[in-house]
């Protein structure tokens, strides 16, 4: 039996160990294993009373401060919707949010700008030496046509229910 006891006994040290939940004291004859393990379970077992404890006087001052928060929640809808309004866009019945582009060194003068792709001058963007506006209109002008003789096709649309989309051999005819 002491073999037994023996051949099992570091198993249930091990187990022991892995379900400290279960068991929280540990076998004396091994002092380093059960340094290791001992940690562990006091630990979690000291911080389990706290927040017992804890709670009771937390939930006093969390009603104080609610109020303030609810004053500003309905403030923050508000702005998201009076802002995308006036950006909306209605075609064909859906409407589209106008992009803003943040160009920071291509002066929106590149087609990775949102606003020059789509034929647009940057109104209310987060640009940074923007010349895709109006009082730049000569050299917008200039990008526009050293584009287009570097590629055609780049300000056409890319949807394929554009009329330029039809043009794609690729498609099925029968949609």
């Amino acid at each position: 039996m002491e073999q037994t006891d023996g051949g099992d006994f570091p198993p249930k040290k091990l187990a022991r160990q892995l379900d400290f939940t279960k068991f929280t004291s540990t076998a004396p004859t091994t002092a380093s294993s059960s340094s290791v393990a001992q940690p562990i379970p006091h630990p979690k077992t000291q911080p389990i009373p706290h927040p017992k404890s804890q709670p009771i006087p937390h939930p006093i001052p969390h009603p104080v401060p609610p109020p303030p928060p609810r004053p500003s929640l309905p403030a923050k809808p508000d702005s998201p919707k009076a802002r995308p309004r006036p950006n909306l866009e209605v075609k064909d019945g859906t409407p589209k949010k106008q992009k803003q582009c943040n160009c920071k060194h291509s002066k929106c003068l590149k087609l990775y700008c949102e606003c020059f792709a789509s034929g647009v001058y940057c109104d209310g963007c987060n640009c940074v030496n923007c010349n895709n506006n109006v009082e730049n209109e000569a050299s917008r002008q200039e990008a526009v046509e050293s584009t287009l003789e570097r590629n055609p096709n780049a300000f056409r649309p890319k949807i394929l229910s554009s009329p330029h989309g039809a043009q794609n051999n690729r498609v099925c005819s029968l949609f």
